[in-house]
């Protein structure tokens, strides 16, 4: 259900959009569409919302189902669940800071490497255990090296911030790995 959030905008279940005080933008085949906004990022977001209403206040608004857009899913059933869940948050936070997002995409490369039973203490090393065990090829080695590099910096501030431009480039990264260590391996396998 929605709440309404301190400063009296209605805030969604997930508490990073808003719908200030407006009833839906489109109404289409008994589906809601709602553009929103966020008030972290005050970036806009496309969300598809149930044909249900949370009455607060005598006024009317839906009720959020799912992100239209920005797209904060993978469908993705080839990735075991503990590398999807870590790439859902990171996607949830792409547009909020990207410090946090390399944090969370370092995240995702660690739970490939636990997935795939890399030793080491540190993710360096997971992540050679990888490469010297013949899971990935040595430009992919090179790939996850810089994530954690990426993640790193994110971690800590006194190693600088990461820019916004890096986003897609750490997206396609990940995409290239669950395409390398899940993706075609299931297709080959099928």
């Amino acid at each position: 259900s929605a709440l309404k959030s301190s400063d009296g905008n209605l805030a969604c279940d997930n508490a990073s959009r808003i719908i200030n005080g407006s009833a839906p933008s489109v109404i289409s085949n008994g589906i809601i569409v709602a553009l929103l906004i966020c008030p972290i990022c005050e970036n806009p977001t496309l969300d598809e919302c149930l044909n249900r209403t949370c009455e607060q206040d005598d006024d009317y608004y839906p009720t959020h189902e799912r992100d239209l857009y920005p797209i904060s899913t993978i469908n993705a059933n080839y990735l075991p669940d503990e590398v999807k869940r870590n790439f859902q948050n990171a996607l949830k936070i792409r547009n909020i800071d990207p410090n946090c997002f390399a944090v969370a995409i370092r995240r995702t490369v660690e739970s490939i490497c636990n997935e795939k039973k890399a030793e080491g203490k540190y993710l360096i090393n997971k992540i050679k255990y990888l490469s010297t065990n013949n899971y990935i090829p040595e430009k992919l080695f090179i790939l996850m090296v810089k994530i954690r590099i990426f993640g790193n910096v994110g971690a800590h501030p006194q190693l600088g911030d990461i820019e916004e431009k890096y986003i897609p480039i750490l997206l396609d990264i990940c995409h290239i790995l669950f395409d390398y260590l899940y993706r075609v391996p299931m297709i080959l396998n099928n």
